[in-house]
């Protein structure tokens, strides 16, 4: 079931790292806004989710690792973790879909329409016992 998507154009372009803790955090600000108690938030960039799992705040992105950290503290349960991008093709379908529209958008409740499909392959994956 799908709770939550988004998808947001960034107004300038960043590093990749920069783009992935952008997107962490947004997922963060809609469910603090969905008053989700707990959640689980997964990337397939490793750099952002061992910056984050570590508290390392050097670099020139430990702000928004530490703003990320400062989010978390007001869920009951949340974590982070690395997903290959061969099982995170949702997150990749919406990335791509607000390039090409240059728009922002949030659903809430449904799912996006174009990547259906890709959830029911991701569930036939995790029933499968393929997704480690």
């Amino acid at each position: 079931m799908v709770i939550a998507a988004l998808r947001k154009l960034l107004p300038s372009y960043f590093p990749a790292e920069w783009t992935e803790l952008f997107a962490i955090e947004q997922g963060l600000l809609l469910a603090q806004e969905m008053d989700l108690p707990q959640i689980m938030l997964e990337s397939d960039a490793l750099s952002a989710i061992l910056a984050i799992n570590s508290s390392n705040f050097e670099g020139e992105a430990g702000h928004l690792v530490e703003g990320i950290l400062q989010s978390k503290a007001l869920f009951s349960c949340c974590s982070f973790s690395y997903l290959k991008r061969d099982y995170n093709m949702v997150a990749h379908k919406l990335v791509q879909f607000a390039k090409s529209n240059l728009c922002s958008h949030v659903w809430k409740g449904v799912t996006p329409p174009f990547v259906s499909h890709l959830i029911v392959s991701d569930l036939e994956l995790c029933a499968g016992g393929s997704l480690l």
